[in-house]
Order: C-alpha cells, then structure tokens, then sequence
C-alpha cells in the first residue's frame, strides 16, 4: 500500500512512541526471576476498570488478551480485526486498557496485565495467550513475565506482532535526546536502564510459548537485518519468523502488520496451538498469501483504521512528557526496603502485645491463613468468612503470615506479609 511523504512523516512519529529497545546486561545488579513480584501498587478501581472481556466463566479453551502498542488504546488496534474474527471463531479475548494511551511508565503499564492474567485465569479456570503488538508485543507483557513470576503458570503463550526485543532503535534515542519524551519512549531507548533491566539474567521461560512475528519493512523497528531487533533466543519454546516468510511479497510495514495475511496465519496458528510456539508448517500454506488484507478485513476498513491511528500519534506525544526516564522501581534490584513490620499493626505491637489481630480491608474477607515462624508453619487457619486472624507472638524469629480473601464477588486474593522480629 503506498503512503504519501506527509503519511511517512507521521508514521516517524509512531516510530518515536512504539519502538522498544533491549540491550545486554550483567545479572548481578536485577533481582533473581524467581523473586516474589511486588504488590501491586495500582488502585483496585482502576485495575478493575482496564479489563474487557465477554462472559469467560468455564471458558472451553484458554483466553487471549489483546495488548496494544505505545500511543493506541486496545479498541483502535483490535476492535476491528482480530478481536471481531477471534469472536466469530469462538475463541475469548479480553484487552487491557493502559495509562495515558499506552504512554506511561512501563513499570506501572505492567501492574494492569498482571491483574489481568490473575483474573482472566481465576475467572475461567483456563491459562492465557497474550497477542500483543509493538510495544504489547514485547516489553510490556514481557516485563510483567520477568518480574511476577506467579503469573508464568497462568500464561501458555505470548504471540507478538512487530516486537522489538533487543538492541532498541536510534529513533526513539534521537528523539529524547530533545530533552522530553513522554515516560514509555524514554524507556525504550537503545541506553535505557528499563530495557537493560527487561533483558537482564532470562529473556524467556520454558513454561510459556513464544512467537515473534515481524517484518523486514518495519520503519520503526529498524535496523531489523534478519530480524535482529524482534527475535528472542531459539528454543523448542521460540519461533521467530518474518512475514516475508510466509508471504514473500507481503510489504506491510510497522501499521499494516496488525492486518497482514501472513502475520494474521502465523498469529492464529500459535492462538489455535495454545503452549505451543507457531509452527509454519501449518500456518504457510500458499493460500494464506492471496487476499491482500487478513481474513474480516475490508480495505476501506483497513485504511480508515490505520488513518486514525496515525492521526492520533502526534497529540499523544505531547501529552504527559516527561525530562527523564522513570526511575527502576526497587523490586528490579531487589532493594525495597523491608515490608511492614505488621498487617493492621504498629511494629510495636508485636513487642507490646501476645498476639497480633491480622484484619482483611473492607469489602473482603479472610478465608484462610498460614503463619510461619522463620521455616517452621507454626499455624494454619481456615474458616468461612473470617474476619480477622490472630497470630501468637514467638519468643523470638521473623513471622510470615499468607492470608487468602475472598471479595463479594467471590474472587480470592492472596498476600504475603512479614512481620517484625519479636524480642
């Protein structure tokens, strides 16, 4: 399809905004990837308010969450291809709404999938495919991997539309060095401490399948000679393919993936295949290369969709800029500073007190409870509805409590916490 001067102009801008970077980076400095995620800091509303999914409840196959790229709400990106033909093929998909446009802190971006994989999994008892593009292809949805390792269970595969999983892109680098970028662009320059810490120690896990599609005409994530910026390290668990190799005439270029034949084939292939990595052998025939656009597409749908995510690039960017990059959260280094001495206690209740009153928030309510002293399970609690758990104080080590509570809706949550040494 051939775009104007003036259309290339604004898909440099997208350029700026989508491309995520990657570089090496020693172990040492990152927290272990077996490392606890920390507690999400986001507000339950807004969680709550982010997640759109049909009734999943019993769902008969595992649920895809649509993750869209820097710049682009979940709707502009998805609504009108894959989440209207992955319907029609009864396939459920949920998406994610994301901060300021998908422009924020990607440290904070991250917090809304985590929620969304604990729920969509607690909700239809399946694991869950994320199908992401550009930057939902890559660094966010591989960030909260990397650093809520309780989620890796919940999820089969991560299917990836122009990811950038690598050295990043002298775009967005040149374009912060003006001094202000909004926070996901300063993120994911080729310098950036966030994709050092993103590729540090493991890129991928064995228990989840990755697919990353790309494409040799992609103007924002390049450089991308054999798709060195979007491949992740081979593996049984890895396929790296490039749209030119399904359909060798294909042109789609950063935008125009997202309604490829040849993304589309491979796509569907992985979603079919849950837990396993897109195999090209079936997903290559011929036939997947005659229609232009992919399958519920309509070339005037087509157009009008990329317009209006080109259109919207430009404001989006000069909205919430920021002079720096967001400092990395003390969870990536694993130097928070110790947990409250106590659940709905001053530390010196523990000193003060021969047991401590452990109460759920309003609205929840606590169903169970395991209390350990240093490595020894001291007490296990269970109860319908109980309100409150009370812990006997220890002569002397670190108590840790694990209280399990369920909302009115019926949905469970589970918090770690430790207490404060008793003396």
């Amino acid at each position: 399809m051939r775009r104007s001067a003036g259309r290339r102009g604004v898909l440099l801008g997208l350029a700026v905004a989508m491309t995520t970077a990657a570089g090496s980076a020693v172990a040492a400095p990152y927290a272990p990837v077996d490392a606890p995620g920390p507690a999400l800091s986001v507000p339950r509303a807004a969680l709550d308010a982010s997640l759109r999914c049909p009734e999943i409840t019993g769902a008969s196959r595992d649920v895809v969450l649509l993750i869209p790229g820097t710049t682009v709400d979940p709707g502009e990106a998805f609504d009108w291809n894959y989440r209207k033909v992955l319907t029609a093929q009864g396939i459920p998909a949920c998406d994610v709404t994301l901060p300021e446009h998908t422009n924020g802190d990607i440290q904070v971006a991250a917090e809304y999938v985590v929620d969304a994989v604990r729920r969509i999994h607690a909700r239809s008892g399946r694991r869950v495919v994320l199908l992401g593009w550009s930057q939902g292809a890559s660094t966010l949805p591989r960030w909260a991997i990397r650093f809520w390792p309780d989620i890796r269970p919940m999820i089969s595969s991560l299917v990836g539309l122009a990811p950038l999983n690598n050295i990043g892109s002298a775009v967005a680098t040149g374009a912060c060095a003006i001094g202000r970028c909004v926070p996901a662009a300063w993120q994911q320059r080729r310098d950036s401490a966030f994709m050092a810490a993103l590729n540090s120690r493991q890129q991928t896990f064995p228990e989840i399948a990755y697919t990353a599609i790309f494409t040799r005409t992609d103007e924002v994530v390049t450089p991308n000679v054999d798709g060195a910026l979007s491949v992740l390290p081979a593996g049984p668990n890895v396929t790296n393919v490039a749209v030119q190799d399904v359909c060798p005439t294909d042109v789609s270029e950063h935008l125009a993936i997202i309604a490829s034949p040849g993304a589309y084939a491979v796509a569907i292939d992985a979603i079919r295949h849950p837990g396993a990595p897109a195999d090209l052998r079936r997903s290559a025939p011929p036939a997947v290369c005659l229609p232009a656009l992919m399958p519920g597409v309509a070339a005037n749908e087509f157009l009008t969709e990329e317009a209006r995510i080109a259109s919207n690039v430009g404001p989006r960017l000069l909205t919430g800029q920021v002079e720096a990059e967001p400092a990395l959260r003390c969870y990536v280094t694993a130097s928070c500073p110790p947990a409250p001495t106590a659940v709905g206690a001053p530390p010196r209740a523990c000193t003060a007190r021969p047991a401590l009153a452990l109460r759920a928030r309003p609205g929840r309510r606590i169903v169970r409870a395991v209390i350990r002293v240093g490595a020894r399970r001291a007490q296990v609690v269970r109860g319908r509805d109980l309100q409150r758990v009370r812990v006997r104080r220890p002569a002397r080590g670190t108590v840790t409590v694990r209280i399990t509570t369920r909302d009115d809706r019926g949905r469970t949550r589970t918090t770690t916490r430790r207490l404060a040494a008793c003396r």
